[in-house]
């Protein structure tokens, strides 16, 4: 995701950071005050201050366009081992690979990855995906800034489950596969299917972010023929099996099969986030896609979306992705 802001009394200094990233524009201006510095006096009056400082930080430093950059030991030898996030959190270990047998969830998602690949193929099978489902197979264009040109005009998404926000088209399509994510309790805040052409790659770069963890779970893949590079270390994508690895640090790809590649991707919360900095920067997401939030008062906003499947307020991913580049663009004008 392209990080977009909006204009206004404190607006950013950059409008537009060229890796993808979480932080991104709301559906709709506030009126008189600049989005970044309302939704800071909202962190601080909705939590403990001390409790969330990192995540006000964090705020702070995207806001004014900061972006971390840090070389990671052994970058002499392979400059891919380095840590680059517009959304950062401070203090969170940086690991390449995260051991998944760590986690229950991620052993539920191993034990029923049949169910999710023959779901998968199933919906594939029937012809009718393009007809049935909300923004099918999402490229490049549609859900980034097109200077994010890492992962190629061909990759393409299959959205589930975007900032939290379940998508209620697409779930119906895949019942399975999301009555697993729900009930193996797996902490994520984005789900889809990505697909990898045949002979493609994806070239070097971070997604920006590192309070989130990327996820993959294996569900078409040319064992053998495609592997995912995290820094210095490269690993194959394995059927039924589940990756977990630190996408702030400069990563690529390659599919050398003559067939496509697909996975269950999803962006789950780092292991060493507090809940309550969750908490807060479930708040911000809030903020971001439902601004009007800010005005109307907390005591709309105590419902949690996080598993529940909710309207997407009338717009598709692409729509949505189009409004904030135009924003973008105009508050770049406006600053002009």
């Amino acid at each position: 995701m392209a990080l977009l802001l909006l204009g206004g009394a404190c607006a950013p200094r950059r409008a537009i950071i060229d890796a993808p990233a979480v932080f991104m524009a709301p559906r709709a201006p506030l009126p008189r005050c600049s989005l970044a510095s309302a939704i800071e006096s909202s962190l601080v009056a909705r939590f403990d201050s001390h409790a969330v400082e990192r995540v006000i930080a964090s705020w702070r430093r995207m806001a004014d366009g900061h972006v971390h950059d840090a070389a990671l030991p052994g970058v002499e030898r392979d400059p891919m081992l380095r840590q680059q996030a517009n959304s950062y959190l401070e203090g969170l270990p940086v690991q390449l690979f995260h051991d998944a047998a760590q986690y229950e969830w991620a052993h539920a998602l191993e034990r029923h990855a049949a169910v999710v690949a023959e779901e998968f193929s199933a919906v594939l099978r029937a012809g009718d995906l393009e007809e049935r489902a909300n923004n099918p197979w999402a490229g490049l264009a549609d859900i980034r800034d097109a200077t994010t040109v890492a992962y190629g005009p061909e990759w393409r998404t299959l959205g589930l489950q975007d900032r939290g926000v379940w998508d209620e088209v697409n779930t119906r399509i895949f019942p399975k596969t999301t009555a697993l994510l729900h009930e193996s309790g797996v902490p994520c805040v984005e789900a889809f299917f990505a697909k990898m052409p045949a002979g493609s790659k994806i070239q070097p770069h971070s997604d920006g972010c590192n309070f989130h963890l990327t996820c993959h779970l294996g569900v078409v893949v040319p064992e053998g023929e495609c592997a995912l590079k995290v820094g210095d270390e490269e690993r194959e994508w394995r059927n039924g099996k589940v990756m977990l690895f630190d996408t702030s640090v400069m990563h690529s790809a390659r599919n050398d099969a003559a067939v496509d590649r697909y996975v269950l991707m999803m962006r789950v919360w780092h292991p060493d986030l507090k809940p309550v900095e969750i908490d807060a920067l479930n708040w911000i997401f809030k903020c971001l896609d439902s601004p009007e939030i800010l005005t109307a008062g907390v005591e709309q906003t105590d419902r949690e979306t996080h598993n529940t499947v909710v309207p997407t307020t009338g717009m598709s991913r692409a729509e949505r992705r189009k409004a904030e580049r135009k924003a973008a663009k105009a508050a770049k004008k406006r600053r002009a």
